[in-house]
């Protein structure tokens, strides 16, 4: 979905509350806070919550052509089971952000999350512009 305007938040940083319209706050204008994936080939990103956490859930919020998902929890980092994926998802035009959430069928146990991110074969990068994990 339209979430924001993040070019229009980048260009204008004096904006510290979103015009009416705009979800947008002030992370989404951070460029440290984006990663932009080129090529088609699969990228893994793995989170370390440093202890166990009973996971729920996650949510990515990116812009541009992002083919697939797939989460994976770990206790140890060595050992992983899947938790959901998603596939199939339609390239967000250039000034969208859009969302992808993963409801976990249970709460999983664990020290790590791993996804690994299949860009589209568009031609067009994926920015990952926000990531959300949810414990119970």
């Amino acid at each position: 979905g339209r979430l924001t305007d993040r070019l229009r938040l980048v260009a204008e940083p004096e904006l510290a509350v979103a015009p009416k319209g705009l979800a947008g706050t002030l992370e989404f204008k951070s460029e440290p806070w984006i990663e932009t994936v080129a090529g088609k080939q699969p990228v893994v990103v793995v989170f370390d919550f440093k202890r166990l956490y009973p996971l729920a859930r996650c949510e990515v919020f990116y812009t541009g052509a992002l083919n697939a998902l797939s989460a994976d929890v770990s206790v140890d980092g060595e050992t992983w089971t899947s938790v959901g994926s998603r596939g199939l998802l339609p390239p967000t035009t250039f000034r969208e952000v859009a969302r992808l959430g993963l409801e976990f069928e249970r709460h999983y146990v664990a020290r790590y999350l791993r996804w690994v991110i299949v860009p589209g074969d568009t031609g067009r990068n994926v920015s990952l512009i926000e990531a959300e994990v949810w414990s119970e």
